[in-house]
């Protein structure tokens, strides 16, 4: 096995770390991303006012990609990947669905969306993270949140 000695290791690398998981469509897994947060968020030693907002947003966009991305359809998986940087935490949230356009989406504040019992993840997403990208058509959920120094 060929290794990279310690002294070639660049210092800032030393302090990212990377967790990447990849999940049937069960509504069960919700609690295992939320678990796997969990953990990051004591081993990163995050504040709780940043677990917070990456165990709500990251669990919400895990469910879409489950439930609006690919039906709950067991055969199709979601990928989670987390990137702990000192100044950063990176989530991206990847669905097999069919995609879609984020900007097509109803105003959940609009009056006559107000009662409905849905419609308003994405606006919570975009709420508690920092930065909220989509690419791939809409299959790719982007999170940024930035620590504080």
């Amino acid at each position: 096995m060929n290794t990279i000695p310690r002294s070639k290791i660049d210092p800032a690398l030393e302090k990212v770390a990377l967790v990447h998981l990849l999940l049937a469509s069960k509504a069960e897994y919700a609690s295992v991303i939320l678990a796997m947060l969990q953990v990051c968020a004591t081993d990163f030693a995050w504040p709780p006012e940043l677990s917070e907002r990456i165990y709500q947003a990251g669990t919400e966009g895990f469910i879409n990609g489950m439930e609006h991305g690919n039906g709950y359809q067991s055969e199709k998986k979601v990928t989670f990947t987390l990137l702990d940087t000192p100044h950063r935490v990176e989530l991206v949230i990847q669905d097999q669905g069919k995609g879609f356009n984020p900007e097509t989406l109803p105003d959940p504040l609009a009056p006559e969306n107000l009662l409905k019992d849905s419609g308003r993840g994405i606006f919570l997403i975009r709420y508690w993270a920092d930065d909220v990208q989509f690419e791939d058509d809409g299959r790719r959920l982007i999170l940024q949140f930035f620590k504080t120094v």
